[in-house]
């Protein structure tokens, strides 16, 4: 009868609009009285929304906290490249990797998710590019020749791309060597390029790396201070930590470096599964989809889930899985947003910021 199109209608907040836990973020509604099971049973469908907003969220907070110790250290304000999406490789399936990537674009510019990149131009049909990667070195390449080899690759590297910033991944056997015979030997051809080197430590522990080397970048390569008496490295020379880095580990390093005087800009970031899969689910910002208000007839009834449950003693108390009740609009405030209900003072006149997303198939 209706060609495959779900006779509903659908209201969302708008794509990027940032709103705070227990609101509302999406509507859906029969509008064929004849199929009113339609919104409940589009539930497991429409709930996945979680999963790109979690992400988003994930980055944006991981934002926060890079422009933080930007404005305490550094004179730069570029942050596009600073955490860049490594983790394609780390979800458990493409359409993981395409949804959870474009999430992380929203707020960077930084992707070796190729898959993201491609996904953003087919769905939004367009060929501006939001996101951007360099070339980089991994294990297979550097180890090609061995230990003895492993100076080879590096220079080859840096000879091939004589332009434009390059990344060498340097712990196939001994980063600190690694690191001091670039900040020696090639030194000369690294600060001659028009372009930056991004040195990749990938095991070990993250802060003992890190400190050893930038202690040996220093030394090498020296330094100039930003404004607010920090150390910045040459413009040819960069580390970036991709191993081990989550939101947790994000906030320890640049501490770290902070308290050590080390500018926030000298170190880049490449996140993976902890990005994308690890660590995050429905629950991590308490995502759910209920029912609050329907109509039998004539009669029209405010729905609401409201359980008494039981405490590790025992002890009878509410739940705090409680379910808004009503009609529901998302209301802009001075201070942020919140959500009104049918029946709070108000809501009839009150602007909702949900638009229609879906109608008839539109």
């Amino acid at each position: 009868e209706y060609d495959a199109v779900a006779p509903v209608r659908i209201r969302a907040v708008p794509e990027g609009t940032v709103v705070g836990t227990r609101n509302v973020l999406m509507t859906i509604e029969n509008i064929d009285d004849r199929y009113f099971w339609l919104p409940n049973f589009l539930e497991t469908l429409l709930l996945q929304v979680w999963y790109p907003i979690t992400v988003a969220t994930l980055s944006r907070e991981v934002k926060k906290v890079v422009r933080h110790y930007f404005d305490l250290t550094s004179d730069a304000t570029n942050l596009d490249f600073q955490l860049n999406d490594f983790g394609f490789r780390g979800v458990s399936s493409v359409e993981s990797a395409q949804i959870g990537g474009m999430a992380h674009l929203i707020s960077w510019l930084g992707s070796d998710n190729t898959t993201a990149a491609e996904m953003i131009r087919r769905y939004y049909n367009t060929n501006e590019v939001f996101a951007k990667s360099i070339p980089a070195t991994e294990h297979s390449i550097m180890t090609q020749g061995g230990e003895a080899g492993e100076f080879d690759v590096i220079r080859r590297v840096l000879r091939t791309y004589p332009t434009g910033p390059v990344a060498c991944v340097c712990d196939s056997f001994n980063i600190l060597r690694a690191v001091r015979y670039i900040g020696t030997e090639l030194k000369a051809e690294v600060l001659a390029r028009q372009g930056t080197l991004v040195i990749r430590p990938d095991s070990g522990d993250i802060i003992k790396t890190l400190e050893a080397i930038f202690d040996i970048l220093f030394e090498c390569f020296g330094y100039e201070l930003s404004s607010k008496g920090y150390k910045v490295l040459p413009p040819q020379v960069r580390v970036i930590q991709g191993d081990g880095v989550n939101y947790d580990s994000i906030k320890h390093m640049y501490e770290v470096l902070a308290a050590r005087g080390i500018a926030a800009e000298n170190l880049l970031l490449g996140m993976g599964g902890r990005l994308l899969q690890a660590g995050i689910d429905r629950d991590t910002f308490n995502f759910a989809f209920k029912a609050s208000y329907t109509e039998v007839g004539e009669e029209r009834r405010d729905v609401v889930k409201s359980p008494t449950e039981l405490d590790a003693q025992g002890n009878p108390q509410k739940s705090t899985k409680q379910s808004k009740k009503g009609r529901l609009k998302l209301v802009k405030t001075a201070d942020g947003y919140r959500t009104l209900t049918s029946g709070d003072a108000g809501f009839a006149e009150a602007h909702d910021e949900l638009v229609t997303v879906y109608e008839w198939g539109k």
